[in-house]
């Protein structure tokens, strides 16, 4: 019988699940300076598919800056 290596998840993943799983709102920063606020529905390795302006819009991961959470406080 062979044996069956442990599933290890990316860090990326795993943050990613989580938000689904909460039904976050987040920023996501494009890097043209486009800001989408919006709730993640699904992932692969190449792209998110957003719930945005009340539509699915597929969005491809080399076009992100940055992801955060809506409504995080900053520090001052």
């Amino acid at each position: 019988m062979p044996h069956k290596q442990p599933e290890h998840k990316s860090l990326q993943d795993k943050y990613l699940q989580e938000l689904i799983m909460n039904n976050k709102t987040l920023d996501i920063n494009l890097i043209n300076g486009l800001i989408l606020t919006c709730k993640l529905e699904k992932f692969d390795n190449f792209s998110l598919l957003i719930s945005y302006n009340n539509s699915s819009t597929l969005v491809y991961k080399h076009a992100i800056s940055y992801i955060t959470l809506r409504g995080l406080k900053k520090n001052k």
